[in-house]
């Protein structure tokens, strides 16, 4: 599985390279500059985000379980986007099977400048 960024700013996170996750959860969320956050934010890919926030400091995972991979939005606010349907957030589901092949994935809402394709 492999994730690239769709913007310049998912771009730069990666430093502008696609980036092969081996590891499942693949944590997502919002670096925070704070040291008593610490100890309850546990990311994987930490993004630099700014007022207003599209990324929740635990916002999303990236999960395989028998056999499927999935997103799940962890508690966030604005949650996230795959593929066109929003999960968590203001939506009661919080979490979606990804498609082999490309999938789209925004984090926040769909104005955020956080956007990245995973390829199964």
């Amino acid at each position: 599985m492999r994730i690239a960024g769709l913007t310049n700013e998912a771009t730069g996170i990666l430093k502008g390279k696609e980036f092969i996750i081996k590891k499942f959860p693949f944590k997502v969320g919002r670096n925070s500059s704070h040291i008593s956050d610490a100890i309850f934010v546990n990311n994987d890919l930490c993004i630099d985000d700014v007022v207003p926030y599209n990324v929740s400091k635990n916002h999303m995972s990236i999960n395989f379980h028998d056999n499927h991979l999935y997103i799940l939005d962890r508690g966030s606010s604005l949650g996230t986007i795959v593929n066109g349907k929003q999960i968590g957030g203001q939506v009661s589901n919080y979490k979606i099977n990804l498609n082999p092949g490309e999938n789209i994935v925004i984090i926040g809402s769909e104005a955020s400048p956080y956007q990245f394709k995973i390829t199964l």
